[in-house]
């Protein structure tokens, strides 16, 4: 009984920590690309389906990914591993906001502008040609709660890796900026987001998990003793 209580008390001890952070980002531009091009609005950031006419829109999201992971390297000099990567949205509703699904892409596209007023070529509906070369990441079902509730959206997670989210992370390791699509997956979706120019909510942010091994110092002292004793 005494040997498994010391067995126990060293795999207690002497197993590393692993100490992780999160680092966030705010979006450095963000458009809502309707029919006409972008609208006129980067305070806001609304993904509506095509029952919605002529304000039907989806919407693209961009961050500078480099200056994120300056940030995070910063803290971690001796190496980190990514655990995950989150999108964050600020809800910001009105009358016309309606429940309903809305589709995630990583998007390799972080040259077309997302400047306001702007018809830079990209026009709703989504298509393969719009901001390509994109992959889909995910679905969620954007229900309304009410405005400066804080939506999270996982775009990669270490435990569950795909094609799309592993492209996404390779992009945010290796350049500069990351560009994220919100598109409509039913007709009568209304998501309706504060865009990063708000002036009553946070933007869109970009959250970036960290983390890495480190040794723990009472635990590699307690080892210590456990082997002096072994040896008395």
């Amino acid at each position: 009984m005494k040997k498994m209580l010391v067995f126990a008390l060293v795999l207690a001890v002497c197993s590393p920590v692993m100490a992780g952070s999160n680092f966030s980002a705010g979006a450095i531009g963000n458009a809502i690309v309707q029919p006409g091009g972008n609208r006129d609005a980067d305070y806001a950031l609304n993904i509506e389906g095509a029952n919605n006419g002529s304000f039907a829109s989806y919407g693209v999201v961009r961050f500078d990914s480099a200056g994120l992971l300056n940030v995070i390297e910063a803290a971690f000099p001796g190496g980190y591993e990514i655990q995950s990567i989150s999108l964050e949205v600020t809800q910001w509703n009105a009358g016309f906001t309606t429940n309903g699904q809305v589709d995630l892409y990583f998007t390799e596209d972080d040259t077309t502008s997302l400047a306001p007023g702007v018809n830079s070529g990209q026009t709703y509906p989504w298509s393969a040609t719009d901001f390509a070369p994109h992959q889909m990441l995910s679905s969620y079902n954007f229900v309304e709660v009410a405005s400066g509730h804080t939506e999270s959206h996982v775009l990669y997670d270490i435990n569950s890796p795909d094609a799309a989210s592993t492209a996404l992370l390779n992009d945010f390791l290796n350049d500069s900026l990351l560009s994220v699509a919100l598109v409509d997956a039913d007709a009568n979706v209304a998501a309706t987001y504060a865009g990063y120019t708000n002036f009553n909510y946070d933007g869109p942010a970009l959250v970036v998990n960290a983390i890495v091994p480190e040794p723990a110092t009472l635990g590699l002292l307690a080892c210590g003793f456990l082997a002096v004793i072994r040896k008395r």
